[in-house]
């Protein structure tokens, strides 16, 4: 599964990169860790406000900025290792235009979807949490 994320990624990656390699694997570790951070976060706004307690505005601030620390700078050299071993760039130059185009447009909308998803949802779990 992961896999073929970064096989989506790195297209995206490659094709805005203008064919850089180097900028096309950073490209695909920032897209992937991207992805993942909107999910984290989600989780975050589903799981806060089932506690008892509140956070205030500086605090939450600060626990998503350490979430997203923790995710964008913990995960690049992981992820790149496996764009390595995935051996993506191979992978991507044996595809037809038709097929990169498909994973450019998949996994932009992707991202967007999940962009989308992670406001709604942070809007509607805190709707009413700060008014406890």
């Amino acid at each position: 599964m992961i896999k073929y994320f970064l096989k989506l990624d790195y297209s995206v990656s490659q094709w805005m990169g203008k064919n850089n390699q180097e900028t096309a694997i950073n490209g695909t570790v920032h897209l992937f860790l991207t992805k993942i951070w909107f999910i984290s976060q989600s989780l975050f706004f589903l799981i806060l406000p089932l506690f008892s307690f509140t956070l205030s505005a500086e605090r939450s601030t600060i626990l998503i900025a350490l979430i997203i620390a923790i995710i964008m700078y913990g995960g690049k050299k992981p992820t790149k290792k496996l764009i390595t071993r995935y051996n993506l760039p191979n992978e991507y130059k044996k595809c037809s235009k038709e097929v990169r185009v498909q994973r450019n447009s998949l996994a932009l909308i992707l991202l967007v979807v999940l962009f989308i998803t992670m406001c709604l949802i942070g809007v509607f779990s805190f709707s009413g949490y700060s008014l406890r």
